[in-house]
Parts: C-alpha cells; sequence; structure tokens
C-alpha cells in the first residue's frame, strides 16, 4: 500500500524496480527515447512531491495508467503543435513567399526581356511598358504592322518558353 507518509527507501525501491519497465512502455508508445524518459522521471518527481497527499493502494497500476495517459497527452500537444506550425508555415507561404517569389519572377523576365534582339526590345517596350498600340509603334519605328505583330507574337513565345524553363 502506498499512504500519505511513503519512506524515501520504499520510493527509491519502487523507482529502481520499475523505472526502465515504464520508460519501455513510453517508448512503446511514443517512439522516441527522449520524451519517453522525461514523461517517467516527471511522473516520479510529481509522486515524490505530492507524496503527501495520494492515497494509492496499487502503486503500480496507478503508475501505468500514468505514465499511458501521460503518453496520450504528449502525443496529442506534438500534433497540435504541429498543426500550428503547419499553419504558420501556410500563413508564410500566403504572404511573405509571394513577394520573394514576385521578385524571382521579376528578375526572369527582366533577363528573358533583355535577351531580345533590339528591334523586337522596342517593339515589346513600346506596346507594354509606354502602353502605344500596334499602330503608332508602328508608325514611331517606320515598320509595318504586321511587322509590330510578328514582334510581339515572338516576344511573348520568348518570354513564355524562358518561365516554362525555370518553372
Amino acid at each position: 500500500m502506498f499512504y500519505k507518509k511513503m519512506e524515501a527507501a520504499t520510493f527509491e525501491t519502487i523507482y529502481r524496480q520499475k523505472y526502465e519497465v515504464f520508460c519501455i512502455a513510453a517508448y512503446a508508445i511514443l517512439g522516441n527515447r527522449e520524451d519517453a524518459k522525461d514523461i517517467v522521471i516527471n511522473l516520479f518527481a510529481d509522486i515524490w512531491e505530492k507524496r503527501e497527499y495520494y492515497r494509492i493502494d496499487d502503486i503500480e497500476r496507478y503508475m501505468w495508467t500514468s505514465v499511458k495517459n501521460r503518453c496520450f497527452n504528449h502525443l496529442t500537444k506534438k500534433a497540435f503543435q504541429e498543426v500550428r506550425q503547419l499553419d504558420y508555415q501556410l500563413t508564410l507561404r500566403d504572404y511573405v513567399l509571394p513577394e520573394v517569389y514576385s521578385r524571382e519572377v521579376k528578375e526572369m523576365l527582366t533577363h528573358a526581356v533583355n535577351e531580345m534582339p533590339p528591334q523586337r526590345l522596342q517593339v515589346f517596350t513600346s506596346i507594354y511598358l509606354d502602353d502605344k498600340k500596334y499602330q503608332e509603334t508602328a508608325n514611331n519605328m517606320g515598320i509595318s504592322i504586321n511587322s509590330v505583330k510578328t514582334h510581339m507574337k515572338l516576344a511573348l513565345k520568348h518570354l513564355r518558353v524562358r518561365l516554362l524553363e525555370n518553372f
């Protein structure tokens, strides 16, 4: 029997006899030796610290139940932590990574645009950056509107190929 005033010698005997057994049981549930040892040590520490308040008839059954419950509580806390971590990562991806991602895309686009031949680059920048019409671009450059269309088609194809290579 385990009554209010447990002697240190009795507690030490129980500790020596059961510590390894409880650690093995906790490890079987948790799959982690350090966590298993922590749970068992904390159980023994709690029993010793609160020995004046315990009135347990079957200490071994009590400890088996406590080890099992503490392991399941530990797994539950760990699962909640993993969910919070995943939520944090999703938040990070949604709010921070697009900024980084868009910066990379901009760099790739800039590099791809700068690879274009001079006349194609001039047509592309005139239409997309200067927001000019095809006819206006053709008049400014002294080329036909069909040449502008061809340059635009080739420029967009070039950009599409370059972006697909990187993604």
